[in-house]
């Protein structure tokens, strides 16, 4: 997992590089070799990172769920801002980063009953603090755990809304 965490963390510089992108994955995947003695595949493109080596795979893309994405995780409304979807011997987890127009506490609230309505047990540490909420939820092998955050008010006074962070777990995978 460490591999990739390090190779997925470097193939992210490579993502702006253009008509270089076979270059720069090339250049990408020999440090990670090199630091590591291990072989890594790094494809670029269409918004995308993916790399993948004997322990698992790393996707990150911009604007858009990641692939596999359970169905049966209702999203809050808003923008998807990037998603990531991470494969290990030990299972696949998935996590989203939405912006929403809501106020933190409208947030949380459409998160846990979405999660609710949709057959999660709804975890008790569910809430908000000062300026953050949390949501934690299980049903059956998957665990999702949202972690919320109240954007600054614009210069106008006019409240920004909520950044929620979605995190899902699937161990049966």
């Amino acid at each position: 997992m460490t591999l990739l965490l390090v190779a997925g963390s470097t193939a992210g510089l490579v993502a702006g590089c253009g008509s270089a992108e076979s270059l720069s994955e090339r250049a990408v995947g020999a440090a990670v070799k090199a630091k590591t003695g291990q072989d890594v595949n790094i494809d670029v493109g269409d918004g995308a990172v993916d790399v993948s080596g004997s322990d698992g795979a790393v996707s990150r893309s911009a604007n858009k769920v990641p692939q596999g994405f359970p169905d049966t995780v209702p999203l809050p409304a808003g923008v998807v801002t990037a998603g990531q979807r991470v494969t290990t011997p030990e299972g696949v987890s998935w996590s989203v980063a939405i912006e929403t127009d809501s106020a933190l506490d409208a947030t949380v609230e459409e998160v846990r009953a979405g999660l609710a309505a949709a057959g999660f047990t709804v975890g008790e540490d569910t809430g908000t603090f000062a300026g953050g909420g949390l949501v934690s939820a299980q049903r059956e092998s998957l665990s999702v755990e949202a972690v919320l955050t109240s954007r600054p008010t614009a210069s106008d006074g006019t409240p920004a809304g909520s950044t929620v962070q979605l995190i899902v777990l699937d161990a049966a995978r």
